[in-house]
């Protein structure tokens, strides 16, 4: 069993309440215990109707994190670069090559901050997991999935919920290049 964190693209999410994902009963869209086919589809969740509900050996862990600031900047660059030569037929040997090539640069800054994170970490038990996996809407969609021969899933063991703050700034900076030369 592996983890990975990300960070959801979409900000609406509300928060699941922490009583109810202990309950089985989620209230949140995407709650601790629930099923995701992949990491690209975080809203299709295969158990949204029913979570097991955790055992006693399967605490919540709760964390808090104060003042959080993060940063992430995106920076790509594309180029185009075409060259040609000609030879020059009065003169033999003599070739007159000409250049041109346009570049084009691009970032992107986004700050965010927050007063604080609350961190929410289940840690499941192989039994859990067994129960998971024989509950009616996880087995259907193995079952499913199985046709093509192929089946895998993601359940979300933690949630980190960002609370008081955003993003604060988002700067672009832009550049472009263009050069040309001829020589002989």
């Amino acid at each position: 069993m592996e983890n990975c964190w990300f960070v959801l693209k979409q900000t609406h999410y509300p928060a699941p309440d922490v009583d109810s994902m202990r309950k089985g009963k989620p209230t949140g869209p995407i709650s601790l215990g629930h099923v995701i086919r992949d990491l690209k589809h975080l809203d299709q969740v295969i158990n949204a109707e029913y979570v097991e509900p955790f055992t006693r050996a399967m605490q919540i862990h709760q964390t808090k994190m104060q003042n959080f600031q993060w940063n992430h900047t995106e920076e790509g660059e594309r180029a185009l670069e075409a060259s040609v030569g000609v030879p020059v037929p009065p003169a033999p040997g003599l070739t007159v090559n000409a250049s041109i090539g346009f570049a084009f640069r691009k970032s992107v800054k986004n700050y965010w901050e927050f007063e604080h994170l609350d961190r929410y970490i289940v840690q499941p038990t192989q039994p859990y997991l067994n129960e998971c996996l024989e509950s009616e809407e996880v087995s259907k969609y193995v079952e499913r999935s199985q046709k093509f021969g192929f089946w895998s899933f993601f359940m979300i063991t933690g949630l980190i919920i960002a609370r008081g703050g955003g993003k604060n700034t988002a700067a672009e900076a832009q550049a472009h290049e263009v050069s040309a030369g001829v020589n002989l």
